[in-house]
């Protein structure tokens, strides 16, 4: 059970750890080595720690406050964009 417990709290998938990469003639490999921004030191992506946060919640309280973001300008475009509409017509009928 505990070794179950560590793996499901590995640093790959920590919201702190940011992975080295390193660059090819025509891409990036990423190592298995990066660094841990809570705990200020190198961190193998096997390892784990105390101070771990699953990344895949915290990316996507990001992808809904994105997804609210971006309903809230495609809100106002069409704001704009009936605006320009009604200057038009207007623009148009007193011809």
């Amino acid at each position: 059970m505990e070794k179950e417990n560590q793996n499901k709290h590995r640093c790959n998938i920590c919201k702190f750890y940011d992975p080295f990469y390193i660059k090819k003639e025509t891409c990036f490999e990423k190592l298995k080595d990066g660094y841990c921004n809570m705990c200020k030191q190198l961190k193998n992506h096997k390892e784990t720690c105390e101070q771990w946060i699953n990344k895949s919640y915290w990316l996507l309280s990001r992808k809904k406050t994105t997804e609210r973001v971006l309903k809230d300008i495609l809100f106002h475009l069409m704001a704009v964009a009936q605006i320009l509409r009604e200057e038009e017509y207007e623009k148009n009928k007193n011809k």
